[in-house]
C-alpha cells in the first residue's frame, strides 16, 4: 500500500476502556497494539458504541487504513483467540473477500467447538450457493 510513514511510530499503552458494563483492554508496544474483547457481548457494544451512521465494516476499513500508513498493526482478540488484524501486518484471506473488509485480515477462532460449527457453516453456504445457481440456470422462464 502506498502512503505509509517513512519511519514507523511506537505506541506504549495500557488502557481499560469501559463500553456498556463491558472492559476492552487495549495494550501497545512498539509498532503492536492489542485491543481484548472478553467475549462477543463486548464486541458487539463496542461497534454500537460508534456514531449511528457509521457501518461496522467501513469504520473498520478506515481503522485499516490509519493503523497501515502510522505503520502500526491492531491485533483484535476475543478471549484470547486472534479476531482480526489490521494495519501494517494484515494478510487478508478470503474470509475478509466473502466478508467484504478489503484489507482487514479475519481470523477465524481457533478452538476445536468453532472450528467444527465454521466449517458446519462453510459447507451449508457452499450447498445453499451451489443449489441456488442450479436453480438459476435450470428454471423454466
Amino acid at each position: 500500500m502506498s502512503g505509509s510513514l517513512t519511519k514507523p511510530l511506537a505506541v506504549s499503552a495500557d488502557l481499560r476502556l469501559s463500553v456498556d458494563e463491558h472492559d476492552v483492554w487495549i495494550r501497545g508496544a512498539d509498532e503492536q497494539l492489542v485491543v481484548e474483547l472478553p467475549s462477543l457481548r463486548a464486541g458487539a457494544a463496542l461497534l454500537r458504541s460508534l456514531p449511528s451512521r457509521t457501518r461496522p465494516a467501513t469504520w473498520l476499513q478506515g481503522t485499516h487504513q490509519l493503523l497501515h500508513t502510522a505503520g502500526l498493526t491492531a491485533d483484535v482478540r476475543l478471549a484470547g483467540k486472534p479476531l482480526l488484524r489490521l494495519g501494517q501486518a494484515a494478510t487478508p484471506g478470503l474470509l475478509s473477500r466473502v466478508l467484504r473488509l478489503g484489507d482487514v485480515d479475519v481470523r477465524p477462532l481457533a478452538s476445536r467447538r468453532a472450528t467444527r460449527y465454521g466449517v458446519l457453516l462453510g459447507a451449508s453456504l457452499l450447498l445453499a450457493v451451489l443449489a441456488t445457481r442450479y436453480w438459476l440456470l435450470h428454471r423454466k422462464t
